[in-house]
């Protein structure tokens, strides 16, 4: 890369006209805390003043280059706490790190590196955000392309307008592929609404005799099938058929009341198929049939 300090390696661009903000981070940072002889060279990426290097401002977000050789003296670069995101390309693996900056960041750099360093401001995605991921993973071939093609733009070969499209583009990816993991939905909880109970119970009580079907009732009120049977059992404590299969059993106590009236009739009039499903039902749910029912009734009146 052209005018290479001696320990790292950024290209040098001038200020352009269309608002790219360009400068020589190795100067900016040789002049200040790194010396060529320490052991160790300290960089503040957000200090005051900033030390802008081969920094593109656009679409909202920045982007810079660090290339270092294997033999040169460790560099600490250091993120101030920011309201930020800090995405690291690597040119090489093209494997992706992002990073929360709000508690700030440092990363000592001891390897040969080429990166591209990207700051996201949380308010340039929005409320989406990113989920933190360490740069050990598997490779980004989509965004490592998409750095590849800043490159010309670092050094002051492409258009303002390019520029914008590809820092687009990288904010479009990252927030598709890196954006936080939603939690499971938690089950929902809420039963039918109360115009919708009474529909449903005025519907199956009507129609008690020959039966409704599901799938009318959730018509009615507006729901699938499967939510409605759901919300209705919410709401009752009972899916509807059992709610129906209750509604049955008190009419047929309420007619084997009535001494005159034969069960196999008691039966049809309350929607069962016949007298032994009466039976069947009777004994199912209260223990005993529908005549010994009717004498123990007619026992407690006398």
């Amino acid at each position: 890369m052209p005018n290479q300090s001696a320990q790292t390696r950024i290209a040098p661009l001038p200020v352009v006209p269309h608002g790219l903000a360009y400068g020589d981070f190795g100067e900016a940072f040789t002049a200040g805390t790194h010396r060529p002889s320490s052991r160790l060279a300290t960089v503040w990426l957000n200090a005051s003043p900033l030390p802008a290097g081969a920094v593109l401002h656009g679409a909202g977000m920045s982007v810079f280059r660090v290339s270092r050789l294997r033999n040169e003296t460790p560099l600490l670069l250091h993120h101030l706490p920011d309201a930020a995101w800090l995405v690291l390309l690597d040119l090489s693996s093209g494997t992706v790190g992002i990073h929360d900056l709000e508690q700030g960041w440092q990363d000592e750099l001891t390897s040969s590196v080429d990166l591209l360093y990207m700051r996201l401001p949380r308010r340039t995605l929005g409320g989406s955000g990113l989920r933190p991921v360490p740069a050990t993973g598997p490779a980004d071939p989509v965004a490592l392309a998409l750095g590849m093609a800043l490159l010309p733009a670092l050094a002051d070969q492409a258009t303002a307008g390019l520029v914008d499209c590809l820092l687009t583009a990288i904010q479009l990816h990252l927030a598709k592929t890196y954006a936080p993991i939603a939690p499971a939905p938690l089950p929902n909880r809420s039963g039918l609404a109360p115009w919708q109970l009474r529909k449903a119970k005025a519907m199956i009580e009507a129609r008690m005799e020959t039966g409704v079907a599901v799938e009318e009732i959730a018509r009615e009120c507006r729901l699938s099938r499967s939510y409605f049977s759901r919300a209705f059992r919410r709401s009752t404590g009972v899916p509807p058929h059992g709610w129906l299969a209750a509604l049955r059993l008190e009419k047929a106590k309420q007619l084997l009341s009535k001494a005159e009236t034969r069960i196999a009739d008691v039966a049809l009039e309350c929607g069962f198929a016949d007298q032994s499903h009466l039976t069947r039902s009777f004994s199912a749910q209260l223990g005993t049939t529908p005549a010994a029912w009717r004498r123990q009734a007619a026992g407690v009146r006398a």
